[in-house]
């Protein structure tokens, strides 16, 4: 049995994608027992553990990036190692590219409800549908970050303890008007 995270791996190094910072807390001695380097999958993997006191993957990626983990860079992509997709990560970086976004939300239409949707008037059921496809433009689990978005993300960081990508930065980029 292979782990979620070997077919993202596997995915982001087929897209040209080879080099990765795991951003790690939960599991972290088990994840990198697993990956190692990524050798063996054509990846080169660091890694990037969680700091004492703080949580969230807001937190997470400011760390790696004050930590000098990813570089000099103009974009990161952040893909959750909980999401199974045949993403084209290639298409993604060039419309980010193309479009010179701060940030770029990877989107879908097709995703369908996984529990029974029911509609209900003065306690009474007048209608069901399982597993409905409600149409919404619902968050993959993948994004790009330009550099421009980093003071953001600091500024999200420096708010509280717990603090997420999608829950904290991404409102905060779109408050702030940004692309």
């Amino acid at each position: 049995m292979r782990p979620l995270l070997e077919f993202v791996v596997r995915l982001l190094v087929y897209n040209g994608v080879p080099d990765m910072v795991f951003l790690v807390g939960y599991k972290a001695d088990e994840i990198e027992r697993f990956f190692g380097d990524g050798g063996r999958l054509g990846a080169r993997v660091s890694y990037s553990k969680d700091p004492e006191g703080v949580s969230g993957s807001a937190h997470a990626l400011m760390h790696a990036i004050a930590d000098g983990k990813f570089g000099r860079f103009d974009e990161i992509i952040v893909y959750y190692g909980d999401v199974l997709s045949a993403l084209d990560v290639r298409a993604v970086l060039n419309k980010h590219r193309s479009s010179r976004a701060d940030m770029t939300l990877v989107l879908s239409r097709n995703y369908v409800v996984p529990v029974g949707v029911a509609e209900v008037s003065d306690d009474r059921v007048f209608g069901f549908h399982e597993k409905p496809n409600l149409g919404l433009d619902v968050t993959m689990g993948c994004l790009v970050i330009s550099s421009s978005c980093v003071p953001t993300l600091k500024e999200v960081t420096l708010e509280e303890s717990k603090r997420d990508i999608m829950t904290h930065l991404v409102p905060r980029v779109i408050q702030k008007g940004m692309k």
